[in-house]
């Protein structure tokens, strides 16, 4: 049987993802997650994607944030 070896890089580069991901869903708020996805939510109804997706996305939020 053949193993396939992954390398320390790669094991490591998928544990700090994992745990980066972890750190900000800890520190974001019910609300805060609830504006990200209406704001996403606006963005595809847009048919937006790539850095138009991102910029709406970021401006939205913090048009929220405002209010």
């Amino acid at each position: 049987m053949k193993t396939k070896t992954i390398g320390l890089a790669a094991v490591m580069a998928a544990s700090a993802a994992l745990l980066g991901a972890n750190a900000i869903a800890a520190t974001t708020t019910p609300a805060a997650n609830e504006t990200h996805a209406h704001c996403e939510q606006q963005a595809k109804d847009k048919k937006l994607s790539g850095s138009a997706l991102k910029d709406f996305v970021k401006k939205c939020e913090a048009d929220a944030t405002k209010k």
